[in-house]
């Protein structure tokens, strides 16, 4: 069975990143192989795996290298850190800026910011998925704002797939619902 993954935020090779999120690796050589590991760990060679944004902070060999050893058929929505030059592009089905698609049924919008007011959010099976928050003050005004329209009577299913609040790894949209439960 080809599953549906979702991340964001990688920011391979980036050495600021481990200070700005706290992340829990000593440099980025042991960011990267870690990262590498835990995804191939769960994530299938066929398995579709959609990246939200800030994948490759450097565009040099290392993290080019990690990224070609991703299992998966990749597909990148840009974030605001993305310039992906041709070496970069060949290591993903597609890119874009926003995309929307099916998951068992459900309507997914997938962007790298968050869109509180996204495309049919008011109705059953809709949902946003999200990075470039982080796990940062803006992800809790993020997440505040989505309670806010929730009490208002406006349904919000929207979530952070940051890879640094999923463990450095990808997730399946059930296993994000299973955790908002």
């Amino acid at each position: 069975m080809i599953r549906k993954f979702y991340t964001s935020d990688l920011h391979l090779g980036h050495q600021k990143i481990l200070l700005l999120d706290g992340r829990p690796f000593k440099d980025t050589q042991e960011m990267n192989i870690e990262i590498l590991k835990r995804w191939n760990l769960k994530v299938n060679k066929e398995d579709i795996v959609y990246i939200l944004g800030d994948v490759i902070w450097q565009n040099n060999e290392d993290n080019i290298n990690t990224l070609k050893g991703l299992n998966g058929h990749k597909h990148l929505i840009k974030g605001n850190h993305d310039k992906p030059n041709k070496e970069i592009m060949s290591c993903f089905e597609s890119v874009s800026d926003y995309k929307e698609i099916k998951d068992e049924g459900r309507n997914i919008v997938l962007s790298h910011y968050p869109i509180p007011v996204f495309k049919n959010h008011y109705y059953k099976n809709n949902y946003m998925l999200y990075g470039h928050v982080h796990a940062t003050v803006e992800s809790m005004v993020v997440n505040k704002l989505r309670l806010i329209m929730e009490n208002n009577g406006f349904p919000c299913e929207m979530y952070n797939v940051g890879c640094m609040i999923w463990n450095y790894e990808p997730v399946t949209l059930d296993e994000i619902l299973s955790k908002e439960e």
